[in-house]
């Protein structure tokens, strides 16, 4: 199999295509429409691969939801005491929302180190290291830490729902 590649002025290339495919075994191919098509390709599959991992993105955010939202249930009769001792609902879901943002600050924090300290090093253990590689703090990690503080904070609003129509003398009763 043998290459050619010519370049001619555009306006020659309808007349050098016709003559070439129709009367030989060869194709003339438009290189810069080929370059055009191939990324078209790969922008497609960046543009999946984005998508892909937005979609991972969310599960983990749902599923840091759902596990405050569980662990946070945990905490009815506790709020209910609060409550009994004196404290406002304001107090209360101050309270939450500051525990809820110091988990997500130090679930962000550990993927931060992960990030930039040890995936890297795998990398070049397993041989798998780029040195064009760069590092850039905030365009790779800064989506996945504000997925962890939305996810967070919105599992904090289901309980400080429920602080709001809790009734602390029926919450207390079972005690």
């Amino acid at each position: 199999m043998h290459f050619f590649l010519i370049y001619h002025a555009p306006e020659v290339f309808p007349r050098l295509q016709s003559l070439i495919n129709q009367r030989t075994v060869a194709q003339i191919v438009s290189v810069p429409d080929e370059i055009e098509r191939l990324h078209a390709l790969t922008g497609l599959g960046r543009r999946f691969g984005l998508g892909f991992a937005a979609l991972i993105l969310f599960m983990a955010g749902a599923c840091v939801a759902a596990m405050t939202t569980a662990r946070f249930d945990a905490l009815a009769v506790q709020m209910a005491i609060l409550r009994a001792l004196g404290f406002s609902k304001a107090e209360v879901a101050g309270s939450l929302f500051l525990e809820g943002l110091l988990l997500g600050g130090m679930a962000c924090l550990l993927g931060g180190l992960a990030d930039f300290v040890l995936f890297p090093r795998i990398r070049e253990w397993i041989g798998f290291d780029f040195h064009s590689y760069t590092v850039r703090l905030p365009s790779q990690s800064v989506a996945v830490w504000l997925m962890i503080l939305a996810a967070i904070s919105g599992a904090i609003l289901v309980p400080v729902f429920r602080l709001c129509r809790q009734n602390v003398d029926q919450s207390l009763q079972g005690l």
